[in-house]
């Protein structure tokens, strides 16, 4: 029996033209990046890794994975998947130190930044001088004064400064040769990257926190008093 197609359905037989073939190359990659996820994702080697190892390994993996699938969706042009495999890829090599090609990937011939992607230019620019920024820089901001009240003494309003820099993540570092903590001032903003640790009048502060979220450590009321921010942040 002959079959026959309606006269609206003008599809046609065969693989749709945007697609091309999977390479052979192509599934390597795939198979490859899997493979390390998994490795990686199950080895005992990440458990007794410390918490920067584990950040650069994790790094690698989507600086391969993103890349593969960006030149994937290029070459099936599918371009709903371009922009965040593009977007995902920058900001992997910004974390691995790679300020330029992540800077050139999301720009461009003439240096302007494509769209969607201006605030991302300046943030891997900030980086990348962050990096290269003397480790032992002071930007001179003050540190902001608040008043609280102290929910586990239930004492009255007491003032504290409130620390001036924070970290806000982790960059490779060609200049050390490693990972790094990046800092943030509170102030204007400003980030320096370093192996420096807190400052030296935070130390106790981020030990303190670090300790506090250590799941199997168990205090009561009284012992977390010593660590409520009136008392870590006091004037000294």
């Amino acid at each position: 029996m002959t079959k026959t197609k309606p006269d609206w359905d003008t599809a046609k037989e065969g693989p749709h033209p945007a697609f091309s073939p999977v390479t052979d190359e192509e599934i390597a990659t795939a198979r490859r990046v899997q493979e390390e996820a998994q490795l990686l994702a199950g080895s005992v080697g990440r458990g007794e890794a410390d918490e920067k190892q584990k950040w650069l390994a994790d790094a690698m993996h989507r600086e391969r994975f993103n890349r593969a699938n960006l030149e994937l969706a290029r070459k099936t042009k599918n371009r709903a998947a371009i922009f965040p495999y593009r977007y995902a890829l920058a900001l992997a090599l910004r974390d691995l130190g790679q300020f330029s090609e992540a800077i050139a990937l999301i720009t461009t011939p003439k240096g302007r930044a494509l769209k969607g992607f201006e605030n991302l230019r300046k943030e891997v620019e900030w980086y990348r001088l962050a990096v290269y920024r003397d480790d032992a820089h002071e930007c001179g901001c003050e540190r902001k004064v608040e008043t609280v009240v102290d929910p586990a003494l239930r004492s009255t309003e007491v003032e504290i400064e409130l620390k001036r820099r924070h970290r806000v993540g982790f960059v490779y570092s060609t200049k050390h040769g490693e990972v790094v903590d990046v800092w943030r001032c509170s102030g204007c903003g400003c980030l320096n990257a370093h192996n420096l640790g807190p400052p030296e009048n935070q130390a106790a502060i981020h030990e303190a926190r670090a300790h506090l979220e250590n799941p199997h450590i168990k205090v009561s009321d009284r012992q977390l008093a010593q660590f409520a921010d009136h008392v870590l942040l006091k004037k000294v």
